[in-house]
């Protein structure tokens, strides 16, 4: 039978190549191939049947098996494992109590019982820490207006211990203190407010200068009616270290404190509780003018808790929770005996808590190192490390 005017005749002995042929061609294809997708330079040639995919599958493609030809899904953003969920605040009582005074009342200044006083730690009432800030903030939707014009302004009550910066939407609009204490304290408030049509955001960052830290504030309607948003746990917070620099890594603590309480079944277990001070080569010689602070936090859900601190220092540490001076201890690797009152016991409240080591310094070399674990002692909440920030004096 003749061949198929389709199909290439037979090829003479030597034949002329109809087309230029490249050293590193695949060799040739079967007759009537299909015409290939053109690959990828970074796929390897020729790729064996049903090959591997050169990259691998991403996690969310392993949690859906697709039917044949389905439609393309719009993809999805998974969470940023940088952005874990905001904190919700700790309610601490209603204002009414907390901010009890001339100021605060069904017909005073300041009128909203519901308005929750709220921080980051149950307990704050007492007394909180200074070395950190604290944002809370939540969200306001204004409908579209039915006539024309601006919105009509908003009104902010509040009440802080000591200082709040009010954000709109990202802009300081204004700074109050206190409004409690005396009656002529409530001053510059309410706050004029003016939202956009859509959906707002409110935040107040506050400053704790002593003592007690707290906050309470409600935003109302122009003619005072309707509350559109109050304090409470539905807020969420962030809190900072007022723009604290870093601690500064000296060393592991098994080196820095080598001696007969530091090792794996020692007293103090951690080889990753770093060493750390304010600068490097503190492990030589250190000032003895000044005293620094360094401070970390641990958030607590769910139920408060006790937990252990281990501790080493060069030379003198106190110890703070929350802004509360609990204890006071030194030294720790120099002698057997020398690591004395520790672990130390903590009580942590639900929410974030704030703990501070104030190191001083008598003489040499100045360093800290410490952790803190589970009561059963399984599980490290913190180290000390260069996450840990610092203030000096």
């Amino acid at each position: 039978m003749p061949p198929s005017p389709w199909s290439p005749p037979p090829s003479p002995p030597n034949p002329p190549s109809p087309r230029p042929t490249f050293p590193k061609s695949p060799p040739p294809s079967p007759l009537n191939p299909p015409r290939p997708r053109p690959l990828s330079p970074k796929i390897p040639l020729p790729s064996p049947p049903n090959p591997a995919s050169p990259r691998p599958p991403s996690p969310q493609s392993l949690l859906l098996s697709s039917p044949p030809n389905p439609p393309r899904p719009r993809p999805r953003s998974p969470p940023s494992p940088f952005s874990p969920p905001k904190p919700h605040a700790i309610e601490l009582g209603s204002s009414f109590t907390e901010f009890a005074g001339p100021n605060v009342g069904s017909n005073k200044s300041f009128r909203d019982p519901q308005a929750m006083a709220i921080w980051v730690n149950a307990g704050a009432s007492s007394g909180a820490s200074t070395l950190i800030a604290a944002t809370f903030t939540t969200t306001i939707t204004i409908a579209g207006q039915a006539t024309q014009g601006p919105p009509k302004p908003l009104y902010l009550d509040i009440m802080v211990d000591d200082i709040a910066h009010v954000f709109v939407n990202g802009a300081n609009i204004t700074t109050v203190k206190w409004g409690w204490r005396w009656s002529g304290d409530y001053t510059n408030r309410p706050i004029k407010i003016n939202l956009p049509v859509g959906t707002s955001t409110l935040s107040l960052r506050v400053q704790n200068t002593g003592g007690p830290a707290r906050v309470a504030a409600y935003l109302s309607s122009s003619d005072g009616n309707t509350v559109l948003t109050r304090t409470n746990s539905m807020w969420t917070y962030t809190i900072d270290a007022q723009d604290a620099p870093c601690a500064i890594e000296l060393g592991s603590s098994f080196t820095e404190f080598a001696g007969p309480n530091v090792g794996s079944n020692k007293s103090f277990r951690d080889p990753q509780a770093m060493a750390i001070w304010v600068n490097a080569g503190a492990s030589s010689y250190a000032s003895t003018v000044t005293a620094a602070t360094f401070t970390t936090t641990i958030t607590i859900a769910g139920q408060a808790t006790q937990a252990l601190l281990d501790i080493m220092v060069d030379d003198i540490a106190d110890v703070f929770i929350n802004g509360a001076n609990i204890t006071t201890v030194k030294w720790g690797w120099r002698w057997s005996g020398d690591y004395t009152n520790r672990p130390i016991k903590i009580n942590l409240p639900v929410g974030t808590s704030t703990l501070s080591l104030r190191v001083q310094n008598t003489g040499g070399p100045a360093r800290v190192a410490a952790y803190l674990s589970s009561s059963d002692g399984n599980t490290v909440l913190t180290r000390t490390n260069s996450a840990w920030t610092y203030t000096v004096g």
